[in-house]
């Protein structure tokens, strides 16, 4: 689960860690989210994106040593060459939309290993960011 700390909103439910080179290599590259078990990619060691041979828009976060998010790209559109920030760390696509939704901007802290714990959903569903709450399955990785 990836949680935006500052806001108190849930990004991703099942985020997917790309470790593998492979995996890196191939991205979101003819894949569609609603048609995989999970509704975000992670980049870790990462600080450049394109979106060449890819379908569908993506909302692209740029997260720096100290998960703050100092970047920021609203549904970037296929076929773009290069996103870049240098200072990032590690890089987050999600479903285009999902910035808006959240309201997630740069500065924000971010937790890209969240635990859905008691505590977490006690906080997501008094802010009222969470949503229906039902089982997931992480798929964990990175640092």
């Amino acid at each position: 689960m990836i949680v935006n700390l500052t806001k108190l909103n849930c990004l991703s439910r099942e985020p997917y860690y790309a470790i593998m080179w492979g995996e890196r290599l191939r991205g979101m590259i003819g894949r569609q989210f609603e048609e995989n078990s999970f509704d975000a990619m992670v980049f870790n060691r990462c600080n450049m994106v394109h979106t060449f041979f890819m379908s569908i828009p993506l909302d692209v976060v740029f997260v720096d040593k100290e998960n703050s998010i100092c970047a920021l790209h609203h549904a970037v559109a296929p076929w773009t060459p290069l996103l870049r920030c240098r200072q990032a760390k590690a890089v987050i696509e999600l479903p285009a939309g999902t910035l808006e939704r959240t309201g997630t901007e740069i500065g924000d802290k971010i937790d890209l290993n969240s635990e859905l714990t008691s505590d977490t959903v006690k906080k997501l569903k008094t802010s009222g960011n969470l949503g229906t709450i039902r089982p997931i399955s992480l798929q964990r990785g990175g640092e």
